[in-house]
């Protein structure tokens, strides 16, 4: 690691606590979190980060949409505003079987037979048939 035009050997990696000198060059600021110290917290939490990134896409869609009918784009560009609008407005696709349904719900009806009283369990399995009919 190189540090201010020196070699590693010059500047050897500093003690957690350690003042150090930042790299604007002002001032000392301490160097990681000691034993004892404030060791940070979580950061933002991921929901709060893509609501806000759902948020700020959604402003720029309309830049999107103006490459993909903008006539003075590339027409790369213009198919790469597409498949990012059909991305993010169909979702991905995923093809899942009758078979995979079926086999889902027998587990599921299993289950419910095995975690509640037979009456309650008939009655659930019951209401899930108009459902699903």
């Amino acid at each position: 690691m190189k540090q201010h035009g020196k070699s590693p050997r010059e500047c050897p990696m500093p003690k957690a606590g350690e003042l150090v000198r930042p790299r604007h060059g002002r001032g000392r600021i301490r160097y990681g979190s000691g034993p004892g110290t404030h060791a940070g917290g979580t950061g933002r939490p991921p929901s709060e980060l893509r609501q806000r990134c759902r948020g700020s896409f959604g402003e720029r869609i309309r830049i999107a949409e103006q490459i993909a009918d903008g006539p003075r784009f590339k027409p790369a560009d213009r198919l790469r505003a597409i498949d990012l609008l059909g991305r993010y407005g169909l979702g991905s696709m995923t093809e899942v079987s009758a078979d995979q349904v079926r086999d889902c719900l027998r587990l599921t009806i299993a289950a419910i037979r095995e975690l509640l009283p037979a009456e309650q369990a008939e009655n659930l399995i019951g209401r899930l048939r108009e459902v699903w009919e």
